[in-house]
């Protein structure tokens, strides 16, 4: 069995018989690591009583190393990112916690490593830092193990919730709760729909904070709408200086 489908079979204790959130948490992981190209967006819009904040995501990539990403956030923290990667060489946004920051707005570096040569799941660890907005839907359309284990322990709960509508189809819907890390205690709820073929339709998340000794909630909800094998402009995979 493939590593990345085993990390959520195992983990979830998935059983004989269908559905179970564990073999379609599987088959979603499976499908983006499987897929030899990708495009599409992921839209994000985080709620915190009145106030609001969204990010637009835009991706394209075709494996093993080509990749576009942009992001652009609005609110308090607008900004946008960028990353691209034409399978030689890759770019991308300053992280602002590297010295000099301010001066150097974009980093420029080779494929090729001593350790090897990075895909597109090497130059999305290494732009992670400088993104915008790292969501789970976005680990997931990468594909890079270490990433969709994290995520895998961030659910402690999987619950199957049966079929529900969404925009024009018929989705399962996914449901737990929700932990920061593999050791936290959950602190909130998150809920997934996930197309019959695997594709992730949306995923929302509503926690609970402690700010000057009462309790916050907040809600984020990522619509996605990723094409798997859809066809990628190659201008954009053009490194940008």
């Amino acid at each position: 069995m493939n590593p990345i489908i085993a990390v959520a079979l195992i983990s979830a204790g998935a059983q004989a018989g269908a559905p179970t959130p564990a073999s379609l948490v599987s088959k979603m992981f499976a499908r983006y690591f499987e897929a030899k190209t990708l495009t599409g967006t992921i839209a994000m819009k985080q709620t915190l009583g009145t106030m609001a904040i969204e990010c637009a995501t835009a991706i394209q990539y075709e494996r093993p190393g080509k990749l576009y990403l942009r992001q652009r956030m609005t609110g308090n923290d607008a900004r946008s990112t960028l990353v691209t990667s034409d399978g030689k060489t890759f770019s991308y946004d300053t992280p602002d916690y590297l010295p000099g920051s301010e001066n150097v707005k974009r980093l420029i570096e080779k494929m090729d490593t001593p350790f090897g040569k990075l895909d597109i799941g090497g130059v999305y660890s290494a732009a992670a830092k400088s993104l915008a907005d790292q969501s789970m839907p976005l680990d997931v359309a990468i594909g890079r193990k270490e990433d969709l284990t994290f995520r895998k322990n961030q659910w402690a709960s999987l619950v199957y919730a049966g079929k529900v509508a969404f925009g024009g189809e018929s989705v399962h819907r996914i449901a737990g709760k929700y932990r920061a890390f593999s050791a936290a205690n959950p602190s909130g709820d998150f809920e997934m729909l996930v197309s019959e073929a695997g594709d992730l339709r949306r995923y929302t998340l509503k926690s609970t904070f402690q700010a000057e000794g009462r309790p916050l909630s907040v809600q984020a909800v990522w619509e996605v709408k990723l094409v798997v094998d859809g066809t990628p402009d190659p201008k954009l995979f053009a490194v940008v200086k």
